[in-house]
């Protein structure tokens, strides 16, 4: 999936629609019973569990481990990261600003060199253990070597990437979705969201090749034919990030709490109220963690 990333809160404030689809119905405004306990008190950035026990979270400087569900902690790996991306159980990346990468599950990390300074790195996608993209306002780049090198695909601004295999794959750039077929060498416009340069906060996943779902901005978009058309829903603050589980059931974080759908996105219930949010990772429908740069660290069981 995903994601947001250190710092990227801040520019939130700053975002603002600009072109919308008709608005689709209105996020429920009351939450319901809270299903959601605070099991840690520390700032994280990202969220990945490779199964119910075993899971990492990003924090400012440091990467942490649980084996038990989040009832202790362990620090795995130092560094700069605040996105967290594996591509099966053994094999794992951690960015922003830094770049890091595990080769067995998660017990040790290591770091290598990453692109330019000044570049504001946005999120990972691996296809291989080996080669992955990144997207930046800078550009979109790739890489064959587990990140020792990168090559600049495109010189527009870009986040949200989802890949199925290591051809077939999808990235946004200012409000434009584009695809590719041929692992990145070429790219199609086949749609257009959101119009404005705010890059930051954009999410794209798919749950099959014809379901995708997006967020930009207060935004949630949901497309049933391959990103082709796509219908909104509208949110009062920033959706931070999307997990969907399934066509239908799905979970998204904003600045302001937790929803859950189980239609696709066309309607969604408030779950969790008060928090900012950053991330989000559901295991099942039930169960799951999500995490905020303001130290919320929440369990849904």
């Amino acid at each position: 999936m995903r994601k947001a990333s250190i710092g990227l809160l801040l520019l939130a404030i700053l975002f603002a629609a600009c072109k919308k689809d008709p608005p689709g119905n209105e996020p429920e405004p009351s939450p319901q019973p809270s299903k959601w306990t605070n099991i840690k008190t520390a700032p994280a950035f990202g969220v990945h569990f490779i199964n119910a026990q075993n899971g990492f979270i990003a924090e400012s400087t440091t990467i942490s481990r649980t084996l038990d569900s989040g009832k202790t902690w362990a620090v795995v790996g130092s560094g700069q990261f605040g996105n967290l991306f594996f591509f099966d159980e053994q094999h794992g990346f951690a960015h922003f600003p830094e770049f890091g990468y595990t080769t067995n599950g998660g017990a040790t990390w290591q770091k290598k060199s990453f692109l330019a300074a000044g570049a504001m790195m946005w999120n990972i996608f691996f296809t291989t253990p080996s080669t992955g993209y990144q997207t930046s306002d800078a550009g979109l780049y790739k890489t064959s070597d587990t990140g020792k090198t990168w090559q600049k695909l495109l010189f527009i601004g870009t986040n949200g990437a989802y890949f199925f295999d290591t051809n077939n794959g999808w990235i946004q750039s200012e409000g434009k979705i584009y695809k590719t077929t041929d692992a990145g060498a070429n790219w199609q416009h086949i749609s257009s969201v959101e119009a404005g340069r705010s890059l930051s906060m954009c999410v794209l996943q798919f749950t099959d090749p014809s379901h995708a779902k997006f967020s930009k901005n207060k935004s949630f978009y949901k497309s049933d034919d391959g990103a082709v058309t796509w219908s909104q829903v509208q949110f009062d603050s920033t959706v931070t990030d999307i997990h969907f589980l399934s066509n239908n059931v799905g979970f998204l974080t904003t600045t302001s709490g937790i929803y859950k759908t189980v239609d696709g996105g066309s309607t969604w219930t408030k779950e969790l109220a008060g928090n900012e949010f950053l991330e989000i990772f559901m295991i099942t429908e039930n169960y799951g963690f999500a995490v905020g740069d303001e130290g919320v660290f929440k369990r849904r069981q």
